[in-house]
């Protein structure tokens, strides 16, 4: 699958060959590493394709395992770590936060096990959203319907709101049905200052 992020990046690619600047943008970094694990053979990539500046900019990184068979929107095995998503929206709840994931236990007031991260509800139904709030004064919402995140804001209150679309990819098969999993596509990011960065996925 590949990425292009209209305005900023020319190209933005599945497997780790790096990027191409458009005409104006400086803030692309090419940077891979590589390694496999001697313990269970795996192999390990991480990513970094720039950086989108702004009050809370962000960093293009992704990492590769091979022992993860997730689809994300760089294929199996691939997740981005500045896409955050509800992995699930009853009973504990998981959060992903990129390439690592909180755990907010439901009979302990849904506060993550380090006790650094509160989750609360709001609203009702098709309107319901889910704010998880760190102790040090980041905050994220996500949509209760499909688990996008909404938005997030950095300690001093410069918000970053997202459009995403949510899709299925059919990844297998169980039982006479498709087994599919959800495929967050970043469409339309817009910074505190009113900048925005417009993705298309093809």
């Amino acid at each position: 699958m590949q990425g292009v992020l209209c305005g900023v990046l020319s190209a933005w690619l599945a497997m780790p060959a790096g990027v191409m600047a458009c005409g104006a943008c400086s803030e692309v970094a090419i940077n891979s590493s590589m390694e496999v694990s001697p313990e269970s053979g795996s192999l390990n990539l991480r990513q970094s394709d720039g950086r989108l500046s702004g009050y809370a900019g962000i960093d293009l990184e992704r990492e590769y395992d091979s022992r993860n068979n997730m689809f994300s929107m760089f294929g199996y095995g691939w997740q981005p770590s500045w896409l955050a998503n509800l992995a699930t929206t009853a009973g504990d709840i998981t959060v992903n936060f990129g390439t690592l994931s909180e755990t907010f236990v439901a009979t302990n007031g849904y506060v993550n096990a380090s006790g650094t991260m509160v989750l609360s509800f709001n609203g009702e139904g098709t309107n319901q959203t889910v704010e998880v709030k760190e102790r040090v004064g980041g905050r994220w919402t996500f949509s209760g319907v499909n688990g996008a995140c909404l938005w997030q804001e950095d300690r001093n209150g410069n918000r970053t709101t997202y459009e995403i679309t949510v899709t299925n990819k059919v990844v297998g098969a169980a039982n006479g049905s498709n087994v599919v999993t959800a495929v967050y596509l970043p469409t339309r990011v817009t910074y505190a200052d009113g900048r925005e960065v417009v993705l298309t996925t093809s």
